[in-house]
């Protein structure tokens, strides 16, 4: 499954996913590197998300 969000802080990684009320740390692929308010995807893992990256 994957979703869409919002990244709100760089350090600490935080990103507001759709449709949740508040940003959460999440893993993210080592090669991105997160701006704030760039939109990313991410896949489910377990019970939590990776974030991929951002979408262009």
């Amino acid at each position: 499954m994957y979703r869409a969000g919002i990244v709100k802080k760089t350090d600490p990684f935080l990103v507001l996913l759709d449709g949740d009320n508040t940003a959460k740390s999440f893993k993210r692929l080592e090669s991105y590197a997160p701006k704030a308010d760039d939109r990313v995807i991410a896949i489910k893992e377990g019970t939590s998300y990776i974030i991929l990256g951002s979408v262009v």
